[in-house]
């Protein structure tokens, strides 16, 4: 799915893309409350979440079995000054991939000793 300038991707179920999961390559996009799984393809790298462009915000999703090619990470954030919190994520060969220049709420293995913005890792 791609998302340009200012778009808001929200509460939907993306599986089988193909490619990434959601490709932020606008500025202002949010990425929030999904579910996505699946994506990718047996050679290449994808995302689950692809973040190329600045200002957005990645929150609260649910990202997992991004396997398919080997080397898939679950969120990859290439763009500046965007924010990624509270997301969950689950058997990508990466967790995250996160430029200079971003926000991340950190990343936890474990939900008991984390804060409320940590993205869960598992």
């Amino acid at each position: 799915m791609q998302a340009s300038n200012a778009a808001r991707v929200e509460r939907c179920r993306i599986c089988g893309s193909g490619g990434h999961g959601v490709n932020a390559a606008g500025n202002r996009v949010t990425v929030v409350g999904n579910t996505i799984f699946t994506n990718g393809r047996t050679t290449g790298a994808f995302a689950g979440v692809q973040c190329a462009g600045a200002d957005c915000a990645i929150d609260g999703n649910h990202i997992t079995n991004m396997l398919l090619g080997g080397d898939d990470v679950g969120i990859d954030v290439t763009g500046t000054s965007n924010l990624i919190v509270r997301n969950q994520l689950s058997a990508p060969s990466t967790y995250v991939s996160i430029g200079a220049g971003n926000t991340i709420g950190g990343t936890f293995a474990t939900p008991s000793t984390a804060g409320p913005w940590v993205n869960i890792t598992f």
